[in-house]
């Protein structure tokens, strides 16, 4: 009796596949800015979304620059999906070092008006 395996090498592609393309979907997330150092080493847990601000002070999510009016309606539209749920929400807050402060306060503000209690702000491992 002969064993077929090509449909077990057919699901073993897929699988390889599924797997190329969420590793290169969650890197998308994370733009290329330099991150403030942080004396410590913490594991930062996976974002549900991530907001990136760059050096000239873009905000940008899921690698489109976005305005604030527009952040503001993707946090209402993510909190719709967790059912208005804002312990069910995480977002990770990254800024570049050099970018200016002030953006990175209305993000915040936009974050906490919408209630989400806890916003964590990447930072580089040492």
């Amino acid at each position: 009796m002969q064993l077929n395996m090509t449909s077990m090498i057919d699901i073993v592609f897929l699988l390889i596949i599924f797997f190329m393309i969420v590793s290169q979907i969650s890197e998308t997330n994370k733009e290329q800015i330099e991150l403030p150092a942080l004396s410590a080493e913490l594991e930062q847990q996976s974002a549900k979304m991530t907001v990136n601000i760059n050096a000239d002070s873009e905000v940008i999510v899921s690698g489109e620059s976005i305005s604030t009016n527009q952040l503001q309606a993707m946090v209402t539209q993510e909190l719709a999906e967790v059912d208005g749920n804002t312990n069910r929400l995480f977002v990770t807050l990254r800024v570049d070092r050099n970018a200016l402060t002030d953006r990175a306060n209305e993000v915040m503000e936009i974050l906490n008006g919408a209630g989400i209690p806890g916003v964590r702000v990447a930072v580089a491992a040492p």
